[in-house]
């Protein structure tokens, strides 16, 4: 039974009704109501018409999932013998004039950010950590004259920038 924009049950609870969608057009729009599992009824709205938000084709989610675990796999493996103090890159760090410390904090940033890939909500904020990361490890080869070092650096930039870019906020 609704009443004034209410659902009541009969057990005398009442769950307030969803509001339209911005901009669907109401005629085109519907509320399905379902029995959970549990009991209580649930409404979802519904667009008879074909709906405004587009996806990705399949084949490039797909890509996009390859990616994320090429860059989840280098960088888990790169953080990772950063954290454990490597001894090549501690000679590393050492030759290019930074202290100790940050190794472990680049090898920490990139494992928390080889994590943060995964769940769509931090996947943007994640790849934009890789960048900067990757844009830094650019520029300490190119300052020490490594300019041939910068390739797997380079890779792992384009890469890291295309999850940035599809994980982007998109409005309509």
């Amino acid at each position: 039974m609704i009443r004034e924009g209410r659902l009541i049950f009969k057990e005398g609870r009442a769950h307030t009704r969803p509001q339209p969608r911005e901009g669907h057009p109401e005629g085109r729009s519907a509320y399905i109501l379902r029995l959970s599992s549990f009991g209580r009824i649930k409404a979802r709205y519904h667009m008879s018409s074909v709906s405004q938000t587009q996806t990705a084709p399949r084949w490039r989610t797909y890509a996009l999932y390859v990616v994320m675990a090429l860059l989840a796999l280098a960088f888990l493996g790169s953080g990772g013998t950063k954290l454990a103090g490597a001894e090549m890159n501690v000679t590393n760090f050492a030759r290019w004039g930074y202290p100790l410390w940050f190794m472990y904090l680049t090898g920490l940033i990139e494992v928390v950010c080889a994590i943060l890939l995964w769940p769509r909500q931090t996947r943007l904020i994640g790849a934009l950590g890789l960048v900067a990361t990757m844009v830094g490890a650019i520029l300490t080869h190119l300052v020490n004259q490594e300019a041939t070092m910068i390739g797997l650096p380079l890779v792992l930039l384009v890469l890291a920038g295309i999850v940035a870019w599809s994980s982007r906020p998109r409005t309509a």
